[in-house]
């Protein structure tokens, strides 16, 4: 299981920002080249997105109470710069689009006492219901704060910078190109 830690940011702040998690390179992580292998590039992103669900109050405990979950469709990574052993590392996560079942979520990892961008991370991840494993619409309450996470992130400054390869447009689904 995934402990999701409570924020002591009061939730109306904890939608204005964007969630961090903090760890570092573990002696397991590193590759035979000497660096973080690329699997832990994605745990990393992983921890980091439940560690926003806790912080968008739908973590572990809004899934047990309402039996709703999230599964990612698609993680997209760029690799920018080396990690270490033992570099500190902030994971943010910044939520780019929602419509009623999809969120598209923008992952950064910083080498944190270097302060340089490591890696960055696209997802998209649907809403789903746990019993039956079938797509379904965040619930009401939910979709409400989500929204409100997502229009604060658009209004943040320097928004990540593309290609975006996933978007959740006003038409639905769109797919971006890398030409």
């Amino acid at each position: 299981m995934y402990p999701i830690p409570k924020s002591p940011i009061p939730a109306a702040d904890r939608l204005r920002s964007l969630p961090g998690y903090r760890t570092e390179v573990l002696p397991a992580w590193i590759d035979p080249n000497q660096h973080m292998g690329v699997a832990y590039y994605h745990v990393i992103m992983n921890e980091a997105g439940w560690h926003a669900a806790g912080y968008w109050d739908f973590g572990l405990d809004y899934r047990l109470r309402t039996q709703q979950t999230t599964f990612i469709l698609e993680m997209h990574a760029r690799y920018l710069r080396e990690l270490n052993l033992g570099d500190s590392i902030l994971a943010t996560v910044r939520m780019l689009g929602l419509d009623d079942k999809r969120m598209h979520l923008w992952y950064e990892i910083f080498n944190e006492r270097e302060g340089y961008l490591a890696a960055t991370g696209e997802g998209l991840i649907i809403s789903v219901d746990a019993n039956t494993r079938r797509v379904v619409p965040f619930a009401p309450e939910l979709h409400r704060r989500l929204t409100a996470a997502c229009e604060a992130h658009r209004a943040l400054p320097e928004a990540p910078t593309g290609p975006f390869l996933i978007r959740i447009g006003a038409n639905g689904l769109e797919r971006a190109t890398l030409d």
